[in-house]
């Protein structure tokens, strides 16, 4: 189980289920990153890879007025519908079953991206291609492994990063 850290939903958990390969986010990285992130009330928020929707979850406790979860597997999603409906929070969300990057060539209209793609994630190039095609001043915010490094074509749109222990926090903008 994993706990929602600050917020409306503050203290309440959520399921994360029995997959060794999920990699939920810790509290003190996702600490470090709402703070850098700031205000989100009233933010449209996209969670890709969201494995059991911790990210997501945080966000629309911490305000956020919608959240788009996007995982490609079928047990995941249906942790994430159990969640959402658990947390009361069914009415804010719109849970897909699918391929990060197939979902991103259809328009999306969002405020922040959070993506939490395995660390040995092998389309990273592809993934911020599609990233090219969100409206100008979306922020997206990928943790990573802490040897990362962005594709050259979106070196330019760094606004920062931080590494805490294996993981990385990269923050771009549109």
């Amino acid at each position: 189980m994993v706990r929602i850290i600050a917020g409306s939903l503050k203290g309440r958990l959520i399921k994360s289920g029995k997959n060794p390969f999920l990699r939920p986010t810790k509290d003190r990285v996702k600490e470090t990153l709402f703070a850098k992130v700031g205000n989100i009330e009233n933010k449209r928020v996209i969670d890709i890879f969201a494995g059991t929707g911790n990210l997501g979850f945080e966000a629309l406790s911490r305000g956020a007025e919608h959240c788009i979860f996007v995982d490609d597997s079928k047990i995941n999603t249906e942790i994430i519908k159990s969640n959402a409906l658990s947390l009361k929070v069914f009415d804010k969300v719109d849970i897909r079953r699918g391929d990060a990057i197939r979902f991103f060539k259809n328009k999306v209209n969002v405020d922040i991206v959070l993506a939490d793609p395995p660390y040995k994630y092998s389309k990273f190039n592809e993934l911020f291609n599609e990233f090219e095609r969100l409206q100008e001043g979306t922020l997206i915010v990928l943790e990573a492994s802490r040897n990362f490094i962005p594709p050259v074509n979106f070196k330019e749109r760094y606004v920062s990063y931080k590494v805490m222990g294996e993981t990385s926090l990269n923050y771009f903008r549109v």
